[in-house]
């Protein structure tokens, strides 16, 4: 029984994962596994606690983590987020439910189940209290985050409501929530780049993108400059990273894009037709 710990992961910031389709010639896979059989029951007590990337959770359950020799080390049991909270653009969302399952599949792929949101009292009388959130689903190396809300309303007015505790009005000028958010992720003041955005950008559309990603959901904003020039700034939610885009169309199918943030710097001729 583990009766009192604290688990604070150092947080790795600009590191790079290698592409799906890089091949390691000569990999020692021998250290893959432990060279041991063993079984341990584990039992978290009551001052269990987890600390970073934004995490600040207790947490309780029981598993049994199993190895053989020459094998993989699995585990079989269910963990759960008693208390905590999620922060995110330095706003805390309670943990609601937090669960972390082990089906007997590797201990680094298990299944998650967790909800972190927050409530508002009703604006107007008559209106039903507000709550708004994030849930994350399926395993570790493939999961999904949606935003959530009761009652439902557009993604963008979620994210208004995660940074500034309100919708987003009607004619407001959609720089001001990246503005917040940024300010928030500690990437505000003297940025030259948001002070640029916030000026040439006051009409730009405002939408929340999904990638393919669990963690690729980004506030961007658009703004069309001519019928073939257009610029956009992409906020991920939840990496807190920036990316400027410029995207010109010369027309006959071919286009450049360019992606610039503080770490990359991209380009490339796009070609593109109809069948």
């Amino acid at each position: 029984m583990i009766d009192q710990a604290l688990f604070s992961p150092e947080q790795m910031v600009g590191s790079v994962s290698p592409s799906a389709d890089v091949v390691i010639v000569d990999e020692d896979k021998k250290n893959a596994s432990w060279p041991f059989t063993y079984s341990i029951d584990v039992i978290l007590g009551d001052q269990v606690q987890l600390t970073g990337y934004g995490l600040d959770v207790s947490l309780g359950g029981t598993m049994v983590v199993n190895s053989t020799s020459g094998k993989p080390v699995y585990g079989r049991g269910e963990l759960n987020v008693t208390t905590g909270t999620f922060l995110i653009y330095g706003r805390p969302l309670d943990i609601s439910r937090g669960r972390i399952f082990f089906n007997g599949g590797s201990v680094d792929n298990p299944l998650l189940d967790i909800r972190a949101e927050k409530s508002f009292a009703a604006r107007e009388a008559g209106q039903k209290p507000i709550t708004v959130g994030i849930a994350v689903s399926g395993f570790v190396h493939d999961y999904r985050v949606e935003l959530f809300s009761s009652p439902a309303m557009e993604d963008s007015d979620i994210v208004s409501y995660l940074i500034l505790d309100r919708p987003l009005g009607a004619g407001e000028g959609s720089s001001g929530i990246v503005a917040s958010a940024l300010e928030r992720a500690g990437l505000g003041g003297g940025n030259r780049l948001l002070d640029q955005l916030t000026g040439i950008l006051p009409d730009a559309q405002l939408y929340v993108s999904s990638g393919d990603g669990g963690d690729d959901r980004s506030v961007v904003i658009l703004k069309q400059l001519t019928d073939n020039l257009s610029i956009s700034y992409d906020f991920n939610l939840f990496t807190n990273d920036g990316l400027f885009n410029v995207s010109y169309n010369f027309g006959s199918g071919f286009s450049v894009q360019t992606s610039n943030s503080f770490e990359t710097n991209l380009a490339e001729l796009v070609y593109s037709f109809e069948r």
